[in-house]
């Protein structure tokens, strides 16, 4: 499954309330979304490359994961 599915989400959904800030169509959202995956992709390699960057991509998922199946995480 490609990253822009996963953050698509069933029907479509999260591009929705993704793009409804900016007040885009769900088909904008997943051009800008498209458009962006090749830089943060880039952007995370790199970051990976470094000296403890790969503990600090893992501890950052880590934490964003929690607050999303734990709603008392601040």
């Amino acid at each position: 499954m490609q990253l822009i599915e996963t953050v698509a989400g069933l029907n479509g959904r999260n591009l929705e309330r993704l793009g409804q800030g900016l007040e885009l169509t769900p088909e904008a959202t997943a051009d800008v979304l498209r458009a962006v995956m090749p830089e943060l992709r880039r952007n995370m390699e790199r970051e990976t490359l470094s000296r403890g960057g790969l503990a600090q991509l893992i501890q950052r998922l880590g934490c964003q994961a929690t607050r999303q199946t734990d709603p008392l995480t601040p």
